[in-house]
């Protein structure tokens, strides 16, 4: 690893990581299919979540890359021919098939802490783990549901608010060790099926060393980054321990060089950049001018310190802070327009009344008010709208000043 003398601007680095995270460019309607294929390995993972606030945050991710994206087209990609597959991160996330072989030391990783943990002493025995697997080889993919006949100890909610029964437990212990995949999702409720029949054999059965492993996800996680810090690279994936990312940093097969990044506030942080740094910024597009409203789960904003060291943004997701205490609302959305992040608005669709509720926005400082930028913002709410299946749009109220 070698000084770089590489200076970034703030606005090279903004540009750079947008780019990296497919959000810089005017999104594109090309072949579905293999073009979602090809964002979800350039982003690396799409994390999962189930608040269904105006869809759910995957959904939500994976439509601001692709507006003709549809929440039916999921189930496309974890068909009979996966390109993609469900696992454990930081949090529940969508990844690549071709990461897969790289992913196994993550699946011994997720079950073993998921088995010390107080949820794990209550996953059930062998015997039950046995038995659910021999319902799933003999009836096909099955959801938690279709267990619950069979098995009807309850969840004690005592131990935690969101305790579940033993069987699914055991479901989620044997979908974390690799037994189990996900093969389609109705809603949010995933059915589960065998792994062996499930995902592609040559990506199960291909063997890399626990090493191998950690260059490969270092690696992959610094090339969809574009320039990090050791704990940035860490914190991707979470599927390696911070000491084995800077043991991975001081190899010179890493191709890992430190260059210096100008933050927000003009302040020059060390961080590390894959040694074709160069070739990566002059493949960076010109920003579009479009206004996009961002998911608090996208991987842009997900690292909320690099969010607001790049952008100045200082955000946060109020879902669990009590109401009283909430500064902006319970699920409220960033703002992008080009590489600025320039507001924040609180949105809900509403499907009773089959209207997006705009409730209040904000801008972030030193922006000003514009009819151009509202005009911009009522089309974006236009699109979201039709991809939330809601026909109206609520009246859009004058933005606030950001609030300090």
């Amino acid at each position: 690893m070698t000084a770089s003398g590489i200076v970034l601007s703030n606005q090279q680095a903004r540009r750079l990581w947008l780019s990296r995270q497919s959000l810089l460019a005017t999104p594109q309607c090309l072949t579905l299919t293999q073009s979602l294929i090809d964002t979800i390995s350039q982003l690396g993972m799409v994390q999962l979540d189930s608040i269904n606030n105006v869809v759910r945050a995957h959904h939500h991710i994976l439509w601001s890359r692709h507006p003709a994206y549809r929440e039916d087209d999921y189930n496309t990609l974890l068909g009979t021919e996966p390109c993609v597959f469900e696992h454990f991160s930081h949090d529940a996330a969508i990844l690549p098939v071709a990461l897969l072989p790289y992913w196994q030391r993550q699946c011994k990783r997720r079950s073993e802490i998921y088995k010390r943990g107080t949820l794990g002493k209550h996953l059930g025995d062998a015997t039950m783990q046995k038995q659910i697997l021999a319902r799933i080889k003999s009836n096909g993919p099955m959801c938690s549901r279709d267990f619950a006949q069979q098995h009807t100890e309850r969840a004690d909610k005592s131990l935690h608010a969101w305790m579940r029964p033993p069987h699914k437990l055991c479901l989620d212990y044997l979908w974390l060790k690799g037994e189990l995949g996900v093969s389609h999702r109705k809603g949010f409720i995933k059915y589960y099926d065998l792994a062996s029949r499930l995902l592609p054999p040559q990506q199960r059965q291909h063997s890399y060393t626990a090493q191998q492993q950690i260059d490969y996800l270092c690696t992959s996680a610094l090339h969809r980054l574009g320039f990090a810090t050791a704990k940035d690279i860490q914190g991707f994936y979470d599927a390696c321990d911070l000491s084995e990312v800077r043991a991975w940093l001081e190899k010179p097969s890493s191709n890992v060089s430190q260059i210096m990044v100008r933050a927000f506030d003009n302040k020059e942080h060390l961080m590390f950049a894959p040694n074709n740094l160069n070739k990566l910024l002059t493949s960076v597009p010109q920003p579009s001018t479009r206004l996009r409203i961002i998911n608090p789960f996208d991987p842009v904003v997900r690292n909320r310190g690099r969010l607001k060291m790049l952008f100045g943004m200082d955000y946060r997701i109020e879902i669990y802070t009590p109401a009283a205490k909430r500064q902006y609302g319970y699920y409220v959305y960033p703002i992008l327009e080009g590489d600025k992040m320039t507001a924040r608005i609180d949105i809900k669709a509403d499907r009773k009344s089959d209207m997006l509720d705009v409730r209040a926005w904000w801008l972030e400082p030193g922006v000003k008010p514009s009819t151009g930028r509202t005009q911009r913002l009522h089309s974006e709410l236009k699109r979201l709208a039709r991809f939330a299946g809601v026909e109206k749009i609520s009246p859009i109220p004058k933005p606030f000043t950001h609030k300090k």
